[in-house]
């Protein structure tokens, strides 16, 4: 198949995550704790973290009006391991999934309110985003462009991460970033599926967060 994103439209618009909010999960698995990320932590800097049971984590987002912490993948198969085995089997319903798929699957879930930001970074393995909630803005290059994109030594389980911050660059601190010539801009809005191929570098801004 191609090695190039692929956004695919409305292709998971009845899956069961799409029925997914803060309170829902947080009915089910409201004491279990969770870790959430301050701040953009792929960019060269101390990483701050905290953890919390999600029923708080929850209850903060449900009543936000600005950005809060971010709870970033959350392995689905440790944490919630029946909404892991119906997300994989709605996955194998994708005929890109099955164009591209390769033989190991972890699915994970990110869920934070508009303003959070997942710093630019590449990883090892195709991604497929799902977006549940809210929309979304992804920014993508395609491998080539490391060298605009000052990659740093936050190196983490077959990602590398930049201290480019995408959305409001600093030219004076990043010059070379001017250089970069081929990019792609994604919106994503509730039941789209992004392709994102190996080594693609991205990032990800949370751009609204209103929960059916």
């Amino acid at each position: 198949g191609s090695r190039r994103p692929a956004t695919c439209r409305a292709a998971a618009l009845f899956w069961s995550c799409l029925n997914w909010t803060p309170a829902s999960l947080a009915a089910e698995y409201g004491t279990m704790e969770v870790s959430v990320s301050h701040g953009i932590e792929e960019t060269t800097g101390r990483t701050v973290k905290s953890r919390m049971p999600l029923a708080s984590f929850a209850q903060m987002l449900e009543g936000s009006t600005g950005s809060t912490p971010y709870l970033k993948q959350l392995d689905l198969e440790l944490a919630m391991p029946l909404e892991q085995q119906r997300h994989l089997r709605e996955l194998r319903s994708l005929e890109l999934a099955l164009t591209w798929w390769g033989t190991s699957v972890r699915t994970y879930l990110w869920m934070g309110s508009a303003g959070c930001i997942t710093g630019l970074h590449n990883d090892d393995e195709d991604n497929f985003l799902v977006q549940c909630h809210g929309t979304k803005r992804v920014c993508l290059f395609p491998p080539e462009c490391h060298g605009q994109l000052y990659v740093n030594t936050k190196y983490d389980s077959g990602t590398r991460c930049c201290d480019v911050d995408v959305f409001n660059p600093d030219y004076k601190r990043h010059p070379r970033f001017k250089d970069v010539t081929s990019w792609e801009v994604v919106e994503l809005h509730p039941g789209d599926v992004l392709f994102i191929p190996a080594f693609w570098w991205h990032a990800v801004l949370t751009t609204s967060s209103k929960w059916k």
